[in-house]
C-alpha cells in the first residue's frame, strides 16, 4: 500500500482494499486513507470484505455507499441495521434483504448520503427498491 504522501494529487486516484486482513498498524494506515484521502486526490475508495464487521469501524462510518451481496442471518442484518442508523424500520430493513438478495449475483446498496429517498436503497438492477421503506 503506497504512503498517502506518494499519491499524485493531480490524478484522479481510486483505491481498492480487497478483503485485506489487517494488524493494528495496517488498520491505522487504511483509516488514514479514509480520513485524509479526499484532501490528497483520492476520488474513490472501495473496501471489499466478506464480513461487514471485519471492516474497521472508522471506514464504515466514512462510507457513502454500502452494498451487500449475500443473504445473512436476521441477527447479522439487525446488527447492521443498528450500525447504519437509517430512517427505516427494522422489519422493513430485513425485508429489503430477503426481497433483493434472491439470486447468486444479487445485491442491495444503501446510499447513505443521497437526499432522494427513491435512490437511498437500490437493488442489483440499479433500480430503487421504492421509497415505501423510508419513514416520513
Amino acid at each position: 500500500m503506497p504512503e498517502l504522501s506518494e499519491l499524485d494529487k493531480t490524478k484522479n486516484n481510486v483505491i481498492i482494499f480487497d478483503d485485506i486482513i489487517l494488524d493494528k498498524k495496517g488498520i491505522k494506515n487504511v483509516e488514514q486513507y479514509f480520513i485524509m484521502g479526499r484532501n490528497l486526490g483520492i476520488k474513490a475508495m472501495i473496501y471489499i470484505t466478506q464480513n461487514y464487521y471485519r471492516c474497521p469501524r472508522l471506514v464504515r462510518e466514512n462510507c457513502n455507499l454500502i452494498s451487500f451481496f449475500k443473504k445473512m442471518s436476521d441477527r447479522s442484518i439487525t446488527m447492521i441495521y443498528n450500525d447504519l442508523g437509517l430512517d427505516i424500520t427494522k422489519k422493513n430493513f430485513i425485508k429489503i434483504f430477503s426481497d433483493n438478495l434472491v439470486n447468486k449475483h444479487d445485491f442491495v446498496t444503501f446510499d447513505i448520503d443521497n437526499d432522494d429517498d427513491n435512490y437511498k436503497i437500490r437493488n442489483s438492477k440499479f433500480m430503487p427498491t421504492g421509497n415505501s421503506f423510508i419513514s416520513k
